[in-house]
Order: structure tokens, then sequence, then C-alpha cells
């Protein structure tokens, strides 16, 4: 996403459109990328099912623990 201003500049030169019409052909890659993106951050298990995350509700800046875990690190820092 991060370059489509340019490639919608450049189109819009090669094609000689206007400014509104530059900014609609922004809006939709735009839209293609955000699409594509997201098919792409999907999970699929094994049999290529899409995979439902539990971490999905909670943001980017969560991690979990398994409890099991933390009580094994807490035995072996004490």
């Amino acid at each position: 996403m991060r370059y489509l201003g340019e490639v919608a500049t450049a189109v819009a030169g090669i094609k000689d459109y206007g400014d509104r019409s530059k900014k609609d052909l922004y809006e939709r890659l735009l839209h293609v990328a955000k699409r594509k993106t997201a098919e792409a951050d999907t999970r699929l298990d094994g049999g290529g099912m899409k995979v439902e995350s539990v971490m999905d509700g909670f943001g980017d800046n969560v991690l979990i623990v398994d409890q099991e875990y933390g009580e094994e690190n807490e035995q072996s820092i004490g």
C-alpha cells in the first residue's frame, strides 16, 4: 500500500487522466490492496480451511501465555 499513490500518479500520467480520475484510481487500488492483504493474513489449517483465531479480538500488542508455561518459569526463576 506504500506506493499506491505513485502508481496512481504514473498511470494517470500515461493514460492522461485528470485529478479526479487519479483519485478514483487510487481509491480502487487501495481497496484491492486491503482485500489482498486481508486474504494473505488469513490463517488456514492443514485442510486449507480458514482458522478463526482467538487472538483476533485482543489487538496486536497482546501476548497470551499458557498458564502452565508461566508456572514452569516461576519455579525455574525462584
